[in-house]
């Protein structure tokens, strides 16, 4: 975790870190909701989720110009189209599951 960050987010990332560890967990899947509310994701090894904490986890743009039934809607790859590359930080208000 990075020095500069609050405390709250420190000893947060550092009891996911544990938490982890204690599971003995291989990946974590990092999740979001696209505009239309449905759950997208992605999974990285354990062993990364340090830094997705610290930099953030990038997702690919594409998944939001999809529909509710996961077809794209937007163009995507013409002049004009598609999205910025996204980056998000994943809450440190996180719930584990195995």
């Amino acid at each position: 975790m990075r020095r500069d960050a609050p405390q709250e987010v420190r000893l947060g990332g550092m009891n996911v870190l544990k938490e982890i560890e204690a599971r003995g967990l291989q990946a974590v899947r990092f999740s979001f909701a696209d505009q239309h509310g449905v759950l997208r994701g992605k999974t990285l090894a354990a062993s990364e989720v340090s830094q997705a904490l610290e930099r953030g986890v990038t997702i690919t743009s594409t998944l939001l110009l999809k529909d509710t039934s996961h077809r794209t809607v937007f163009p995507a790859f013409t002049p004009g189209g598609g999205v910025s590359p996204y980056c998000t930080r994943p809450s440190l208000s996180v719930h584990l599951y195995c």
